[in-house]
């Protein structure tokens, strides 16, 4: 599976190698001292440590002890430092953003490598780690040559311990318990850590694990975003009006289990050499069980409407043939993730050291056809208010078993898997020549495949009930109401019960003769045709469907680095500069089918069903590039305290893999609001030029101030075109239209490179003091605050979206940290601000933006050495119930509330 052109580089560096160490002389080795973290200062002592040093900007976080991360996620943690915002998965931080770059534009490695990736794309899911895990995590944010490209925000390294860091025995354990305020449930945590040195400390070997069980509640109202150039002249509104596409109220219950461990063995045969061979597994699983009350809007079937300024909707009668669903659905992730690695650090001379490192990782969501989505309704006249909160519904019956009838039924889901093989040598070659310190240089190849394989239920069986043909059981029915539902929250006039059912009982009775019968006489069909086609089908089973997907990536680089060092004006400084050339070859595959006809379905005006041809068509599309990528940081120590940098480079970032797929998929079927996606294999990557400027000043151990200014300027930024299209039939040359003759006219998002330059500014302040020279118990404060500012260049233009293109993400953020310690007692309180940032720029249903707004979270922890080796701790997170919201174009474009609630979690840890 490794790229064959790496030999060759290979056997370069060999040969170099040899000629260098041919003139090479022995040196004693240098002692290297042991720094045992523990406790918040230390963990701040040594992440300024790193700051400090490092040949660019970089932030950093430590483990305040063995096994012990300062929050209970990664990426919790990341986002305390300036220019690191995240996004939340179930209230847990999942993925992040840097310097207004989101998750797509951030190279995460672990231990310096390549990860496999369980989501769809290549960005990494911080919460598929436990932080136990992990000992430390460094953000790079300019970039130097002997870096692993493809990232254009910043590049993320999580490190993992080791035993030669640990030295001689250490043993670690810690139980907690985890409450959710939302659910009510209170589920058990342990991890561990054991690690020892043997034979003179020249062979060790740790082991870690970690378990979590999380017993989750996510509320959720949400309008999928509003349809825009709604034609609503026949009952009083605009040709283009704006009206959202449902109501729906959604608890999701989630079971979170999160297993992992690693495996750490090092050898060292002598003091030039250490051998390092390590493995990591985690599976991340979570069991989804979602019921939720919808209302779908058909915009033939409106009245009664009244518009505002804007064009928005904001009261609506919805006609007798609106409808009110129940709906039973799944978001699960089954997911695993494993990684090993073999690396050898070798001293050859004093001149002369070289890293060689190959490893291997796989990631897999095996969740192809587990997920359901099934609805239960009945057809009602409904009434709706937009008051610029969330949107009222009113005129629901009382709800009873009786009222429901059969709709959609669909089992559908996602497989991925990722593999990664990658091989790195590197080399650093000491020389005093002039200013000239030193030579690093490198070969490094890459090679990943990525399959995302969907599946659903065959297109003529996931709508055969659609339109309420006939009645379900009453006994699938039971009456549903949330406790504290979006408490807090105006509402009033939301429905907050409803009916829930079994996913799997319906789908039991929708593939029964009973149920097949009653369709075929509520349809007035043929005896048996329900059946025959249930049969012909496999039923309801989930089937590979053609929009699946697997892309091939081979990337080959290498670099050469330059380190300088010198004096001006009594004022030492060091530089470095550095060329990194990599080559891509990328391969993407997939199957597509045609469309060859639309179709009414009986009793449902809201949807229509699509005719596809039968037989798949093999896809294959490739496409290969190289860039030259230089990179070059500038440090001036002004005074002994006080440094100051400049970093300039050129970085890349590649295509997400959905944008890469060669597939067309008809995303929504309804009547006058068609729409498609697609991709664009032979896309061109995002290439960015990056200029930082930093002042730093260190006053103490643990404190600092900082200010650092950047600019990144983006070309061949990738943007979503919507495009007008009809689709012909294939076998017949004719244009496809509606069932009533009417033009099919379809919206088609797709991918295209924009000409213009995106161009991202951005100013991050730091500040961080203790307090020793307060008296007393006061001395054991201190405080930790950043403000991250970013602008950009490009502004979204609401009038005119198909011009528009904007950077998601962006937006400014702040952390505010209060810590004490003092002897036995360590606290902590965490603010978190984040300001709207742009989520989405053409959300699929009526391609307009979706903006996050302004959201903020207060954590906190407190613990106490009970003696030497025992701690109890307690930890709350969202300590103020914070909920995410979002809107549309306009503040009153309603788009979503989520509230996860807050959790506590209450423990003891032993060290040892």
């Amino acid at each position: 599976m490794y790229n064959k052109k790496f030999i060759n580089l290979s056997v370069a560096v060999a040969v170099s190698n040899a000629l260098i160490n041919a003139q090479a002389i022995a040196q004693e080795p240098n002692e290297t001292e042991i720094i045992l973290v523990k406790g918040i200062k230390s963990s701040l002592v040594k992440a300024i440590d790193t700051k400090r040093e490092a040949r660019g900007v970089v932030d950093s976080i430590s483990a305040e002890d063995i096994g012990k991360f300062p929050d209970q996620n990664v990426a919790e943690s990341l986002q305390r430092i300036p220019g690191v915002a995240i996004d939340r998965s179930g209230g847990e931080g999942q993925r992040i953003t840097v310097r207004g770059f989101g998750p797509e534009f951030n190279n995460v490695l672990v231990n310096g490598r390549t990860m496999a990736t369980e989501n769809q794309e290549r960005d990494f899911s911080f919460d598929t780690l436990a932080s136990e895990l992990i000992s430390g995590t460094e953000v790079y944010k300019t970039y130097s040559a002997d870096m692993t490209d493809g990232g254009i925000g910043s590049t993320v390294n999580l490190i993992t311990a080791r035993p030669f860091d640990i030295s001689g025995s250490k043993f670690v354990f810690s139980a907690k318990a985890l409450h959710e305020e939302l659910s009510g449930k209170t589920t058990p945590q342990f991890s561990g850590l054991a690690s020892g040195t043997f034979a003179d400390d020249t062979l060790g070997l740790l082991i870690s694990f970690s378990h979590q069980e999380r017993k989750a509640r996510v509320d959720q109202v949400n309008t999928r975003g509003f349809l825009n150039d709604v034609d609503l002249s026949h009952v009083g509104g605009a040709t283009s009006s704006f009206v959202q596409q449902t109501n729906d109220q959604i608890v999701d219950f989630q079971d979170r289990t999160r297993t992992g461990g690693t495996v750490v063995l090092q050898y060292a045969p002598s003091e030039d050499l250490t051998i390092t061979a390590d493995a990591l597994y985690s599976d991340f699983n979570v069991e989804s069980d979602a019921t939720s009350i919808g209302h779908w809007m058909t915009m033939s079937e409106l009245s009664d409407i009244t518009v505002d300024a804007n064009g928005t909707v904001t009261q609506l009668t919805h006609s007798d043939n609106g409808a009110t669903d129940f709906v039973a659905r799944s978001f699960n992730r089954p997911t695993s993730t494993k990684g090993f690695g073999l690396n050898a650090e070798w001293k050859i001379s004093d001149k002369l050291e070289m890293q060689f490192d190959i490893s291997e990782s796989s990631a897999k969501s095996d969740n192809g056809g587990n997920d359901i989505f099934a609805v239960i309704g009945f057809n009602n006249s409904i009434s709706s208010t937009n008051n610029s909160g969330i949107i009222k519904v009113t005129g629901i019956p009382e709800l009873s078993p009786s009222l429901g009838r059969a709709h959609l039924a669909n089992r559908e889901g996602l497989k991925i898997e990722d593999d990664v093989s990658e091989i790195k040598v590197d080399g650093s070659y000491f020389i005093e020549l002039g200013p000239l310190t030193s030579i690093n240089f490198g070969v490094a190849s890459l090679d990943r495949e990525k399959a995302n394989t969907s599946y659903g239920t065959n297109s003529s069986v996931l709508c055969l009930y659609c339109g309420y043909p006939i009645d379900v059981p009453d006994n699938l029915l039971t009456s549903f109401t949330p406790d504290g539902f979006m408490s807090g929250e105006d509402t009033d006039g939301v429905p907050t019960s409803w009916l829930r059912f079994d996913g799997d009982a319906y789908f039991d009775y929708l593939e029964s003769d009973e149920a097949a019968s009653a369709r075929d006489q509520a349809l007035n069909l043929e005896s048996g045709t329900t059946r025959a086609i249930l049969d012909a089908n496999n039923g309801f089973s989930p089937q590979r469907q053609a929009d699946s997907f697997a892309i091939e990536e081979s990337v080959l680089a290498a670099y050469v680095d330059l380190a300088f060092d010198g004096e001006l004006a009594d004022m030492f400084w060091r530089a470095n500069f550095g060329l990194r050339y990599t080559e891509t070859d990328m391969t993407a595959k997939g199957r597509q089918i045609a469309l060859l006809a639309l179709e009414e379905i009986p009793n449902d005006e809201t949807l229509l069903t699509a005719v596809f041809t039968e037989n798949e068509i093999a896809v294959n599309k490739t496409n290969s590039y190289s860039n030259l990528l230089p990179a070059f940081n500038f440090q001036l120590d002004i005074t002994d305290d006080l440094i100051g940098r400049f970093a300039y480079s050129q970085t890349i970032t590649r295509p997400t893999m959905r944008t890469l797929a060669p597939r067309t998929s008809y995303d929504v079927l309804s009547p006058g609001a068609l729409r498609a996606s697609s991709g664009n294999p032979e896309i061109d990557l995002y290439e960015s030029t990056n200029f930082d400027l930093s002042l730093e000043w260190y006053f103490s151990d643990v404190s600092y101030v900082s200010a650092a200014y950047f600019r990144k300027s983006v070309d061949n930024f990738i943007v979503t075109g919507i495009r007008k299209e009809i689709f012909k039939n294939p076998n017949t040359g004719e244009d496809i239209t509606e069932p009533d003759g009417s033009e099919a006219l379809w919206d088609v998002a797709g991918f295209v490179n924009s000409p213009e330059t995106l161009s991202v500014d951005g100013l991050e302040l730091s500040y961080q003091q203790t307090f020793d020279m307060l008296p007393g118990i006061f001395s054991g404060l201190g405080v930790f605050a950043n403000i991250t500012m970013v602008d950009s260049d490009t502004e979204i233009d609401v009038n005119n979206l198909e011009e528009s293109f904007a950077l998601t993400g962006l937006g400014d953020s702040r952390n505010f940290v209060v810590f004490y310690e003092k002897d036995a007692l360590q606290m902590r309180v965490a603010l978190n601000q984040r300001d709207e940032f742009l989520q989405t720029l053409r959300n699929p249903t009526g391609g307009d933006p979706i903006f996050v707004e302004d959201y903020s979270q207060v954590d906190m922890s407190a613990s106490y050495d009970v003696s030497e080796n025992i701690t109890v701790f307690l930890e709350g997170l969202n300590v103020t119930g914070e909920k995410v919201k979002s809107k549309g174009r306009f503040d009153n474009h309603f788009v979503s509330l989520v509230d996860s609630g807050a959790r506590y979690t209450f423990g003891i840890r032993a060290s040892y």
